[in-house]
């Protein structure tokens, strides 16, 4: 008997009515593809998603992030919205407080939520579970975020798009990144080795007369860089590939880069997806495979992730929302509509014809190695049948707010105070029939 292959469901971005919203959508996916079995009520559901970086503008929206969380209340579920800190202390994601509070500034707020909205590895990125990983294909344990590890089920809201390291920034890389602390994080980027052979070429460092020579040095937390007028001198005893090197690889002259070279036949960044997987398939362990169940928004697809501080143009159209309960096969499904769309115009892809790898060309490497090792080591599968479900019908308007009890309150307020008020003769016979229909819903 041939398995049924992995559902994904979908619904597009167009508005083809005034209430055919991606919000809208997201609630209506959530009930067609079920994703309230992945808990029970009573259950403390934890809602997984990236909250941007300082300065970032594709990060999603929290109206968006809201209709999972009302979905998951309303069936019965207690929801908090999570997310982790960065691998380094280079950016306002290093901390909790820190990306917490730019967290809030985005709108991921419980004022926003009425749900906790929690950093998920605690303050300093250290409040972790370690978890054995015989079955991995590099590594073989990770540590995966507490309150993650130990909450009753979890769904994982991603924003689909580029991921400069990673290839793909989807549900693989969410699990595998988003839901580990500082720890895992370490071990995904740089790998059990730590990766110390980072790329530095000293003839590129300007020195002290780089605007960041300062910065990178204040970064480097061991010491491992230091930076006078003669340029650059490393330390490669005393580097362990944090997250300071990326100031110099993206704002500097790259003269510290991410190791070069080849490992188990894949290159730095191909090693990096793999790793990811590795721990995504740690975080469904830690949680359960019943228990989680996962939503990709694809739209704003930029080339990079959004733990950039600044979002290029989006390299394909709006495709919408998608649901499933297998993270390999909703992420392949997102990648295989990239592939089939027009590049851009003003963007990183523009020219490029359907049926190209536009993150692939653009990254220049293989981005689909998240989705060849997810499926090699039961993370999911990449073979899927897409559902896709019509648009919102406009009877829905009717649903969507108390329209009775708001058209009697304003009824008496025009009653009193019409725009028209004014600018009629009193004796306008609008006036009585106003103050007549008023009366009646008092």
């Amino acid at each position: 008997m041939v398995e049924d292959k992995v559902k994904v469901w979908s619904m597009d971005s167009r508005a083809r009515s005034p209430v055919d919203s991606l919000e809208l959508k997201a609630r209506h996916i959530f009930e067609e593809a079920e994703l309230y079995e992945c808990f029970r009520p009573g259950d403390q559901v934890a809602i997984k998603v990236h909250w941007g970086e300082m300065l970032n503008t594709s990060y999603l929206r929290p109206n968006l992030i809201g209709a999972i969380v009302d979905k998951v209340k309303e069936h019965g579920g207690f929801p908090f919205v999570a997310e982790g800190t960065s691998l380094g202390f280079n950016s306002l994601r290093g901390t909790g407080y820190t990306y917490t509070s730019n967290g809030a500034a985005h709108g991921y707020n419980i004022a926003t939520f009425g749900c906790p909205v929690i950093s998920a590895d605690g303050w300093t990125g250290t409040d972790d579970i370690e978890i054995d990983l015989p079955e991995g294909n590099i590594l073989k344990r990770t540590f995966v975020s507490k309150p993650l590890a130990t909450a009753d089920a979890m769904i994982v809201v991603s924003h689909w798009k580029g991921h400069g390291a990673g290839g793909i920034g989807g549900a693989v890389k969410n699990l595998g990144i988003g839901c580990v602390s500082k720890r895992g994080k370490y071990l995904a980027h740089a790998g059990v080795d730590l990766e110390e052979e980072v790329g530095v070429d000293p003839s590129k460092c300007p020195g002290t007369e780089c605007p960041f020579s300062e910065m990178c040095q204040a970064l480097c937390y061991t010491g491992a860089i230091k930076v006078d007028k003669n340029g650059l001198h490393f330390n490669r005893e005393l580097c362990v590939f944090c997250s300071a090197a990326c100031i110099c690889s993206y704002l500097g002259g790259k003269a510290i880069t991410s190791p070069v070279g080849r490992k188990y036949d894949l290159s730095y960044q191909e090693r990096v997806e793999a790793r990811y997987t590795d721990n995504a398939l740690a975080v469904v362990k830690a949680i359960g495979r019943d228990n989680l169940a996962y939503v990709n928004y694809m739209i704003d697809v930029t080339p990079s992730c959004d733990c950039a501080m600044a979002a290029d143009n989006p390299i394909v159209p709006n495709v919408g929302v998608f649901a499933s309960r297998d993270p390999v096969a909703i992420d392949q499904a997102c990648y295989d509509k990239m592939v089939e769309m027009q590049g851009l115009p003003n963007s990183q892809a523009q020219g490029m014809p359907p049926g190209v790898d536009k993150l692939r060309e653009i990254l220049k490497f293989d981005p689909t190695i998240q989705l060849k090792v997810g499926e090699k080591i039961g993370l999911g599968k990449r073979e899927y049948t897409l559902v896709t479900s019509d648009p919102i019908k406009n009877e829905v308007i009717l649903e969507l707010w108390p329209w009775r009890e708001q058209a009697a309150q304003y009824l008496r307020m025009v009653a009193e105070n019409h725009p028209l008020k004014k600018l009629l003769p009193a004796d306008h016979p609008i006036w009585a029939s106003l103050r007549a229909r008023a009366a009646k819903t008092r």
